[in-house]
């Protein structure tokens, strides 16, 4: 039996992971990090999921000191999903991308665990050219607070001595592709309306 600790689990991005992982280990105890005003949110969106009983609010918040708890429950990994992902946002960004992920690697480094930290191609800035996934500063700069909060981020994990970790990151995330759910417009998909009315 294995057990997360799962930030940013109400989020579009938590809200496709959490059934994932209840259906591939199906003795996985989840602990999700909520906003006490968002336990509620958590219970409904889980009380549809096949073993939604094995997920768990963990009360506290990524923009306080030790994420504000008290007491971490046990867990063999920890799934950082929790960001503000906002092109358009300033620097207030930075306590929660990059506060929030300091707190979280040294939660996951108290408790032994495996930290799968969820980052972004943003971390490429404007780097010309090929950047792979072995990339990381190779001198880049930042268009917006967005991508130098998320290169931040991802330093302080590949930094953190005893800590194992795994990067994860995807480019821009606009939706199910099975289902075409999304929950926010974002780059070109700004530019529908007015194809459409073009056409």
């Amino acid at each position: 039996m294995a057990t997360y600790i799962v930030t940013g689990g109400t989020g579009f991005l938590g809200r496709a992971a959490l059934p994932l992982l209840l259906e591939r280990d199906q003795t996985a105890q989840i602990h999700v990090l909520v906003r006490a005003g968002s336990v509620a949110k958590l219970e409904e969106q889980v009380s549809a999921i096949p073993g939604g009983d094995r997920v768990h609010p963990l009360i506290g918040d990524l923009t306080e000191p030790g994420l504000g708890i008290d007491s971490p429950p046990p867990a063999d990994h920890v799934l950082h999903l929790g960001a503000i992902y906002d092109i358009t946002a300033g620097d207030e960004q930075a306590s929660t991308n990059v506060e929030g992920t300091r707190s979280v690697v040294e939660l996951a480094a108290k408790l032994g665990a495996t930290l799968h930290h969820v980052s972004s191609v943003a971390v490429a800035g404007d780097y010309p050219g090929t950047f792979s996934e072995t990339d990381f500063d190779c001198g880049q700069g930042f268009p917006t607070p967005y991508h130098r909060t998320k290169f931040e981020a991802e330093k302080i994990v590949r930094e953190r001595e005893g800590l194992t970790w795994r990067v994860y990151r995807p480019s821009a995330v606009v939706g199910n592709s099975v289902t075409g759910e999304m929950d926010k417009i974002d780059g070109p998909y700004y530019l529908f309306p007015g194809l459409a009315l073009l056409a």
